[in-house]
């Protein structure tokens, strides 16, 4: 969610009454996944680089920023990139329930 600057804009929130509150989070946390998705994406296909400014040896931005750049650049990803970073978040994720992460 957090701010304009650095993410999705949180704070411009005008709403007071509980049921659009929890619409707003419920969708906030779903363009983070997204969000998060599309970083990972970049990743795997290593197309990441060109956001980083001093390091090439180590990430050092989150996927979530990641993704929020992917979408502002309009980048294009294959269908065999979008499967690739599925597979890893995949596997990721099947790792931290088993408790391996």
């Amino acid at each position: 969610m957090k701010s304009t600057k650095f993410g999705l804009g949180y704070e411009q929130n005008k709403s007071v009454k509980k049921q659009r509150l929890t619409i707003l989070v419920l969708l906030t946390t779903l363009a983070s996944l997204v969000a998060i998705l599309l970083g990972m994406v970049l990743a795997s296909s290593n197309k990441h680089r060109r956001f980083q400014a001093n390091t090439e040896t180590r990430s050092v931005l989150s996927f979530h920023y990641l993704g929020l750049r992917a979408v502002a650049c309009r980048i294009r990803f294959t269908m065999r990139q979008w499967k690739a970073a599925l597979k890893w978040y995949s596997s990721i994720v099947d790792g931290a329930w088993a408790g391996t992460a």
